[in-house]
């Protein structure tokens, strides 16, 4: 397989620090558009849906994750670090991927009868429109390996806009849990039959020589993909362990609330992850023998993501109340304590999400794991008692725990290993964010902004966060701003070396 066999990438001559933004871009591009759409339709589906919907929803969830077997072998990961091209490795990993996603269904079915009779039904759909999310998985890994980001993004636009049309006219017959559902099958099959006609060369390739199964690169990619697919089994069972206790010890209702707070609060998250997943892995993959160009590409993906990450987040946590309201409904207002912990820790998320790409890309994979299987035991050794004490407040706390404790080790580690300027990059722009907390609550107690209409306070409110914390930024550091910011416009035009 050719390094970029697409026509509309970017060509193999250009260098790769352009195609590295430029797959950023597009990376960006198609996670901010099918967030801010998704994020539009998910307020229609709010309004139309009852909280007891979105819980049940989230319960049965947990459970795809907990039996999926594909996530587990971390195959892709193995595959892009082999840096394998030919057409035995090919073939070896497309079966492997195959196999796997038929044994998360087969497992499904045989612990169907142990789990709640309310989600069962459920559980069995949305496991068996999994093989399709995984093969359609399978297939991007091929695609972005080669940095046809282009190729991903543009259809998973398309996909995205064309599968909350079901779901939307089902919430308003009355269909319920079903309309969410309805919107997961759409996705699923598009996105399997969009990446196999683009990889149709490929994949016939994978037909012509499905013989020739490689054992041992196949027991290579295992041994490499184990450790990594546990990490983000780990990193699974940590994003919904939440839903579990809320949902066993408290109720489905209160988790529907849940669910839709987590859901707000990680909007700085979902920014980064996409991002630091996809473009950042390969990129560090691609130098992971380079620690030069490495320590540069770390810099700039921390700067990305507390230059945007952060400021989001305390938009999130100041606006909560009048965010809800304007969007849900004064019916959701329960949510807003949720939203306001969580968003805490989605704002610093991104950066355990760039890490844990950064050590899997060169090799490390078994320190992912480490990292997060000791962040699933925080959170279930404080989650259980938190969430027993306090209820729902308390599983956001845990999660907080759970999320820092993870930051703190694994770059703690990363700070003997390359150099970059974790005080500059990271500390700064977190102070800057308590000072403008500060400001706020000074500001709240003494102005009558609350007096004001909402969508007012809204804009009065984004406003000043993004003035405060971006004006600082750049009255401190006026020369490194600029220079970050024509450096990454010269790559993303071609100029840079």
């Amino acid at each position: 397989m050719n390094d970029m066999a697409d026509s509309s990438s970017a060509p193999t001559t250009a260098p790769l620090a352009t195609r590295v933004v430029r797959g950023s871009m597009w990376v960006t591009l198609g996670s901010y558009w099918n967030m801010g759409f998704g994020f539009v339709i998910n307020i229609v589906l709010t309004r139309l849906l009852t909280p007891d919907v979105f819980g049940t929803y989230a319960y049965a969830l947990f459970f795809i994750t907990l039996f999926g077997v594909q996530p587990k072998l971390g195959t892709g990961y193995a595959y892009t670090h082999s840096q394998d091209n030919s057409d035995q490795g090919l073939s070896t990993y497309v079966a492997m991927d195959f196999l796997a996603a038929l044994g998360g269904f087969v497992i499904t079915l045989i612990a169907l009868p142990f789990l709640p009779t309310s989600i069962r039904q459920i559980t069995l759909v949305l496991s068996a429109i999994a093989i399709l999310q995984n093969m359609a998985s399978t297939f991007g890994v091929l695609l972005e390996k080669e940095f046809r980001f282009a190729q991903t993004s543009l259809p998973g636009i398309v996909i995205n806009v064309v599968s909350y049309a079901p779901a939307v006219l089902l919430a308003m017959k009355g269909a319920g849990i079903w309309a969410l559902v309805a919107q997961n099958m759409v996705v699923g099959v598009f996105s399997f039959m969009v990446g196999a006609w683009l990889l149709r060369e490929q994949l016939n390739r994978v037909l012509r020589v499905h013989l020739r199964f490689d054992k041992l690169f196949a027991r290579m990619l295992l041994r490499f993909g184990v450790v990594t697919g546990l990490s983000f089994f780990a990193g699974g069972i940590l994003t919904q362990m939440d839903n579990f206790m809320v949902a066993t010890f408290v109720s489905v209702t209160t988790l529907g609330f849940y669910d839709r707070g987590y859901r707000l609060a990680q909007w700085p998250a979902l920014l980064f992850n996409g991002l630091s997943a996809r473009v950042g892995f390969y990129t560090y993959a691609k130098l992971q023998h380079d620690k030069v160009r490495l320590e540069k590409m770390m810099s700039y993906m921390l700067w990305a993501i507390t230059t945007i990450a952060l400021p989001l987040a305390v938009v999130l946590f100041i606006t909560a109340p009048d965010l809800i309201t304007f969007l849900y409904t004064d019916r959701w207002l329960p949510a807003v304590p949720y939203v306001r912990i969580l968003v805490l820790a989605s704002a610093v998320r991104p950066l355990w999400e760039n890490a844990g790409s950064y050590l899997i890309a060169v090799g490390k994979p078994h320190l992912t794991t480490r990292f997060t299987v000791l962040q699933v035991l925080v959170l279930g050794a404080s989650g259980v008692p938190l969430t027993l004490a306090f209820g729902a407040i308390g599983t956001c706390i845990a999660v907080g725990l759970a999320v820092l404790a993870g930051i703190a080790l694994v770059y703690r580690y990363l700070s003997r290993e390359i150099h970059v300027q974790l005080k500059s990059l990271v500390g700064l722009p977190l102070l800057i964010s308590a000072f403008i907390l500060v400001g706020y609550v000074l500001a709240n107690r003494y102005t009558p902004i609350d007096m004001l209409a909402v969508p007012l306070r809204l804009v009065i409110k984004a406003a000043y966060v993004s003035i405060v914390f971006f004006g600082t930024t750049y009255i401190l550091h006026p020369l490194a701003t600029r220079e970050r910011i024509a450096y990454i416009w010269r790559m993303a035009s071609g100029k840079a070396l």
